[in-house]
């Protein structure tokens, strides 16, 4: 595979990660809520096992609010890094805004795992028993030929419950932050 094919491949998977948000809905989370999971710096979003210097340069910056910014080839995002469980230290659920949004617009949100010293990310599948439960939230779920299903879950105890059963099912992750800084 050539490395044009493989950073647009890159690219596209980040971009469906962030825009689609396989799992959507209303930012439940303030600022506050959040705790700095991902130390400030520069970062290349990567594949698992791919090489370090071949994804999209991210910038990751903590703000005034405890929230973060991440800056990269795209538009601003603002991220909070909420912990899911106290027996699971280093998995986090992160709400993704645009920056420009305002804390009124709806979020997506993704995992994030920090074992053994690295920042993998994952974007929640819509299907099974989470299609089922944003229904059943009083929210619902689209479907997209090139990103699949994205579910809107419509209040936040639905979504910590399906996020916590992800966690424990979850065994692979779509990409990887590389620190870039160092």
């Amino acid at each position: 595979m050539t490395l044009w094919r493989s950073a647009s491949r890159l690219v596209a998977a980040f971009a469906a990660l962030l825009l689609s948000g396989c799992w959507s809905g209303p930012a439940w989370f303030t600022a506050s809520d959040g705790v700095a999971a991902i130390p400030d710096g520069r970062y290349r979003l990567v594949e698992p096992g791919g090489p370090p210097d071949s994804g999209d340069m991210l910038t990751l910056t903590r703000q005034a609010d405890n929230s973060v910014r991440i800056t990269g080839p795209d538009v601003p995002w603002r991220a909070i890094f909420v912990p899911i469980d106290a027996a699971q230290p280093d998995r986090f659920l992160v709400q993704l805004q645009e920056a420009s949004a305002g804390p009124a617009a709806n979020a997506g949100f993704i995992l994030l795992d920090t074992r053994s010293g690295t920042w993998r990310v994952s974007s929640p599948r819509c299907a099974g028993d989470a299609k089922d439960a944003a229904e059943r939230s009083g929210g619902h779920v689209t479907r997209d030929p090139q990103t699949g299903a994205s579910c809107f879950f419509a209040d936040r105890a639905t979504l910590l419950e399906q996020v916590r059963g992800a966690v424990k099912e979850e065994g692979g992750f779509d990409l990887e932050l590389v620190r870039a800084d160092r």
